[in-house]
């Protein structure tokens, strides 16, 4: 049995049935107050701060990881111009292209 100070109106489960627990246990209590302090502990709460941060920036180092699995393309381009022939009386221009 639980000692100590208990509300008159609170009772134990028969037999050890217990309901089953909400995960959104906040808005059970409908109280916006309670609701109010419970944000703002967690918005003042430096150690969830910095846990919020590390897990953002484990997700930015997976992304990093995983872009080194892609695969990579590479362009280029070249062009060049030359005259053919001997001396300064002429010749054939040529050019080449390349990719």
């Amino acid at each position: 049995m639980i000692s100590g100070i208990i509300p008159a109106l609170w009772r134990e489960a028969a037999g050890g049935q217990h309901d089953r627990i909400s995960t959104g246990w906040l808005p059970d209590f409908q109280d916006p107050q309670l609701t109010a302090l419970v944000h703002e502990a967690i918005a003042e709460n430096n150690d969830l701060r910095a846990a919020a941060h590390r897990l953002k920036a484990t997700r930015e180092n997976n992304i990093r990881a995983r872009a080194g699995r892609l695969p990579q393309v590479t362009a280029g381009t070249t062009a060049n111009r030359r005259l053919n022939g001997s001396g300064s009386s002429g010749g054939s221009p040529a050019s080449s292209y390349g990719m």
